[in-house]
């Protein structure tokens, strides 16, 4: 019998994901689940574009540190915040902001569906990023791209029929003035100088993985700042909303004078905000895959072989009752502690939303940087409050499914209605 038949857990995982949130929690930190993810589901589950291994979907350690060095550059801290991405982001965030003014205006009291803003954003942002200032899709300007980006996420054949063309942007054939930062380009440099090899062995490989990472950024933090619209607009989060725009206006953050990142790293609130968010609602709540080691390990009493496979997710972990006090509130207080303190610690030790080690999120700078933007210009800006359609939206299940949601403590819908209302949002007077 396999030493893996030891491990606890429940009958029913080996046929149903839905049981996997329920028992990370009533079983405990370890348990054994059948992995499912070989099985074929379709091209929705495919971590791999154009038929090459990526980044994410490397196995071998070794490759993959390789692979992530040929990258990581453009991630980095003093890239993310210098002059050029900060540029960038600024004029996005910029044109995000004036259409959501104008649907405002439009839509009078009926509110403003914030997501697909929020996802326009974050395509336009990590195009850039992705494929170079050339590559640029513009969503935010372009109403035709606007609605045939709609279709990137129904299926990913029409990704790769659409993103072939991008071939051409590869390699030689980048314009001088275009960011030398963005992925595409990184490789293509890696390429030339150290010619094919099995880090980056092709074209198609480069453009996958460029599209890889346009396609990551442009789920997870929308997804979050929807979630953070969300909770900041709900009736007893009101308060809350108000200390944050307190904390902006004290810091001097207008529409007028729009916030620089190294500003708004600064701001305590802000950081509370958006560590609760993405704890309550991480953007990525399904198991990351790892193997273990060769000689196995002992895990809690358990052992387990080496080339297992070990799993774990993010909401599990946000949700330990031990560590994070009554886990289904969002609370951005439980961070407002000082972080030299075992508490807090503790909760960062089990705050898992970019994962960590070798294999965390390589945009994980990137993201604290948009959302920080987005954030501050939305609420130095606006009060928000739900819509009237999120208290009356039943009849196509969405409540059901919220309710759903709560009771496996699993994050799988969006919160579509993180709107915003004429009759509640108004510029806000700053008092310099």
């Amino acid at each position: 019998m396999s030493s893996r038949s030891n491990v606890p857990g429940p009958f029913w995982a080996k046929m149903m994901d839905l049981w996997m949130a329920r028992f990370d929690l009533k079983v405990g930190d370890i348990y054994n689940h059948k992995p499912r993810l070989d099985r074929p589901r379709g091209d929705a589950m495919s971590l791999e574009q154009f038929g090459r291994e990526n980044l994410v979907s490397t196995r071998c350690g070794d490759l993959h540190f390789r692979r992530r060095r040929a990258v990581a550059a453009g991630y980095f801290v003093p890239v993310v915040g210098g002059t050029a991405v900060q540029e960038m982001l600024r004029e996005l965030v910029a044109r995000f902001m004036s259409n959501l003014e104008t649907e405002r205006t439009a839509a009078g009291s009926r509110g403003v569906d914030v997501w697909p803003q929020l996802r326009w954003l974050a395509a336009d942002i990590m195009s850039r990023i992705s494929f170079g200032d050339a590559g640029g899709l513009d969503l935010l300007g372009d109403k035709e791209g606007q609605r045939e980006s709609m279709s990137y996420y129904l299926s990913s054949s029409q990704i790769e029929e659409e993103a072939s063309s991008l071939r051409v942007l590869m390699m030689a054939w980048f314009p001088p003035q275009m960011a030398s930062t963005s992925v595409a380009m990184q490789l293509a440099r890696h390429q030339k100088a150290n010619g094919s090899s099995e880090a980056v062995p092709d074209e198609k490989y480069i453009a996958g993985e460029a599209l890889d990472h346009w396609l990551a950024g442009s789920s997870t933090t929308p997804d979050a700042l929807s979630w953070l619209l969300y909770e900041l607009s709900r009736p007893e989060n009101a308060l809350r909303q108000q200390r944050l725009q307190q904390e902006l206006r004290a810091a001097s953050i207008t529409p007028e004078s729009p916030p620089h990142i190294h500003d708004l790293t600064k701001l305590t609130y802000l950081d509370c905000v958006l560590r609760e968010t993405l704890r309550r609602h991480p953007p990525t709540p399904f198991s990351l895959t790892r193997k273990a080691r060769s000689g196995g390990m002992t895990v809690d009493g358990h052992f387990v072989p080496g080339g297992a496979r070990v799993s774990v997710q993010s909401v599990s972990l946000h949700m330990d009752p031990d560590v994070f006090h009554e886990p289904n509130d969002w609370n951005p207080e439980r961070w407002d502690i000082s972080r030299a303190s075992p508490q807090f610690k503790d909760m960062q030790k089990s705050f898992w939303p970019f994962g960590s080690g070798p294999r965390m999120c390589i945009g994980m700078h990137l993201a604290w940087a948009e959302m920080r933007l987005v954030a501050a210009n939305v609420y130095s800006t606006y009060k928000t409050r739900l819509g009237e359609q999120y208290y009356t939206e039943k009849a196509d299940g969405r409540r059901a499914l919220r309710e759903l949601d709560e009771n496996i403590n699993r994050v799988g819908i969006k919160p579509r209605k993180a709107v915003l209302v004429k009759d509640e949002i108004e510029t806000q007077k700053h008092v310099r």
